[in-house]
């Protein structure tokens, strides 16, 4: 319970509210334009994404125990440092030196959840991962808004502190006590998985190629839909409920996805809820109701939330002896963002809100396209592969082929 769900709790709890407190500490500096907001954020997601890809093809080489207590004891002086400094480069610097911070922490943290697990075993342990974070996302945007508007900025990073601290316990504690499996695990316990599925790598293909779509479209979402409401009369409180309903209904479908198995290994399922985002899209592109809205934001959220868990699933599952796919899992989606963030700002400078919506429907489309081309390619189905791709495994095509 603690490492699985408390401890991921307190640090997505602390990300999130971060990142509601951090734009406004630096408007609150007197910076309103937006190249510096962006640049902020940029600065976490330059740093956070590759090295996440450095972290997963050196896992065997990292001491994890040491990496994810480091962590731990580091983040409260950059929270401290946030609290205390009123420079906007230094708020940048700090910016990226929370990117580098977590690329060690949670690739390390997810990859080490699941080891030495069957898929089964797995799933459960991901899922309650994923409703730790998801909850703690939902309720630290909640709290920031409500600490921020009723006592002050300030107390919000005090508050983050003293959570920091309190990580730092926990994290220790647990790794002193050796009997507790997650986290903590030597290089000799990471006895990786033989006896994945063998289309396991072509599903995490097509995982990663959905949740650099997905989130692509989250960037917009997070980024640029807050100015598109308000441009459209929407009030902050719609627009914090909106995000809100995006993120409960994520934590339900992470809820569904432990207790039903059966989307492992089904391309039909993940196509499902891939054209529902594409749906969701669509409402936002021809309507400006607020209950249409409610509708579009489930659709999303229900939509991320899959995805999400099934790349991380897939890559967990897909771990070889020379290198976890966790950290690439991590980088991908903090990729999709970026991009979706800054390609979805020149759409929308050009021809709207209307522009950038419609930018992350084509792009979706392309990427189920590409999909479909891998499927076809390599014959795989809903949980098996066929005679063909067997035979290719076991008879490996000559140069002539």
């Amino acid at each position: 319970m603690v490492n699985i769900f408390i401890i991921p709790f307190i640090y997505a709890f602390i990300g999130s509210s971060l990142f509601i407190a951090i734009p406004l500490r630096i408007i609150d500096l007197g910076v309103s334009n937006p190249f510096i907001l962006g640049l902020a954020g940029s600065a976490f997601s330059i740093f956070y994404a590759p090295l996440c890809i450095i972290q997963s093809l050196l896992s065997n080489r990292i001491n994890k125990r040491t990496a994810i207590l480091s962590v731990s004891i580091t983040y409260p002086f950059i929270i401290l440092g946030f609290l205390l400094f009123n420079n906007i480069l230094a708020i940048i610097v700090l910016c990226g030196l929370m990117g580098i911070v977590l690329s060690m922490f949670w690739p390390t943290y997810q990859s080490h959840i699941t080891i030495g697990l069957n898929p089964v075993q797995a799933t459960r342990s991901l899922q309650e991962f994923n409703i730790g974070w998801g909850s703690a996302s939902v309720i630290g945007c909640f709290t920031s808004g409500v600490i921020i508007s009723c006592i002050n900025i300030n107390m919000l990073f005090i508050l983050n502190l003293i959570l920091s601290f309190i990580g730092i316990y926990l994290v220790a504690r647990h790794i002193h006590n050796k009997s507790t499996n997650p986290i903590i695990g030597y290089a000799v316990q990471n006895n990786h998985n033989k006896n994945n599925p063998p289309q396991s790598k072509f599903f995490l293909i097509l995982a990663w190629i959905g949740v650099f779509a997905v989130f692509s479209s989250i960037g917009v979402i997070i980024w640029l839909f807050p100015k598109f409401a308000i441009d459209a009369g929407m009030s902050p409180l719609v627009i914090g409920s909106l995000r809100a309903v995006l993120g409960i209904l994520q934590i339900a479908i992470f809820f569904i996805l432990r207790l039903n198995h059966r989307w492992q290994y089904s391309f039909s399922h993940l196509l499902f809820y891939e054209l529902m985002l594409i749906f969701g899209l669509v409402i936002l592109v021809f309507s400006h109701n607020v209950m249409w809205w409610i509708l579009a934001f489930s659709l999303i959220g229900i939509s991320v939330g899959f995805l999400y868990s099934s790349s991380l699933f897939y890559s967990s599952q897909a771990r070889s002896g020379k290198k976890e796919k966790t950290g690439l899992h991590e980088a991908i989606l903090v990729s999709g963002s970026l991009f979706g963030t800054l390609l979805g700002g020149i759409m929308a400078k050009t021809f709207s809100a209307f522009g950038a919506y419609s930018m992350c429907i084509i792009f979706m489309i392309i990427c189920i396209v590409i999909q479909l081309v891998v499927r076809f390619r390599y014959k795989i189905g809903n949980g098996r592969t066929s005679p063909w791709f067997r035979l290719r495994q076991n008879h490996p095509p000559s140069k002539g082929d």
